[in-house]
Order: structure tokens, then C-alpha cells, then sequence
């Protein structure tokens, strides 16, 4: 696998570690599984030196974008259907409210590593 390097703030890091989390847990093909094994094993040593041992708040990201491709997945189907009714809008502003809750996290997140706090 060809790497790039590129500037990543550790909040970026961190979602990004959690979605290839959820990736990997969803992941059927094994040649699949093991590239993301891959890439979770760099970027979690990565993260690992700049998170206090008790911190993970990798759990977060990973629920709140595992709540997101859940709604996602309803959406598709609601469209694949034509229904663009009630449940459809239900989506739809359930998926902007978990949208909210991910850049309260990210900010949140921010905030206490720039204060050099612990972490939730």
C-alpha cells in the first residue's frame, strides 16, 4: 500500500480511526479486513502517542457514525422506494441531529485537547 503523509489534527485522527474501526467490524472480504487492519494498526500508534492512557474517545465517533451510516442505510432505502413522506423527513432531521452531535463531539474534543485535559 503506497502511504502520504498529510497534516491531520488529532480530533481528524481520531473520527478517522473510528470509521475504519466500523469499516473493519463490517467488512466481509478478508483482503478487505486485512488492509484495514492495516491501516487501524499505523494510525492507532499514531494516536496512542498523543492520547492519555485513559482516554478513548474513539468510542464516541465510532457510535455516532455507526448511528449515521444506520440512517444513511434507512434513507437510501426510503428513496430506492420513492417514499419521501413522513418517515422519510423523520430520517432526514434524525440525521442532521446525529450530524450536530458529531461536530458537538469534534469541538468538544478539541477544546480539551487543546487544553492538554483529560478526555472522556
Amino acid at each position: 500500500m503506497n502511504q502520504i503523509c498529510v497534516p491531520l489534527s488529532p480530533v481528524d485522527a481520531i473520527e478517522r480511526l473510528a470509521i475504519l474501526t466500523l469499516r473493519y467490524d463490517s467488512a466481509i472480504v478478508a483482503t478487505e479486513r486485512a488492509r484495514l487492519r492495516g491501516e487501524l494498526t499505523t494510525l492507532g500508534r499514531a494516536i496512542d502517542r498523543i492520547l492519555p492512557d485513559s482516554a478513548d474517545p474513539k468510542k464516541a465517533f465510532y457510535e455516532v457514525h455507526a448511528d449515521l451510516w444506520s440512517l444513511q442505510d434507512d434513507l437510501r432505502a426510503c428513496v430506492a422506494r420513492g417514499d419521501f413522506g413522513p418517515a422519510f423527513l423523520a430520517l432526514a432531521q434524525s440525521h442532521i441531529a446525529v450530524l450536530d452531535q458529531a461536530e458537538a463531539l469534534r469541538r468538544t474534543l478539541a477544546d480539551e485537547l487543546d487544553k492538554g485535559g483529560s478526555i472522556q
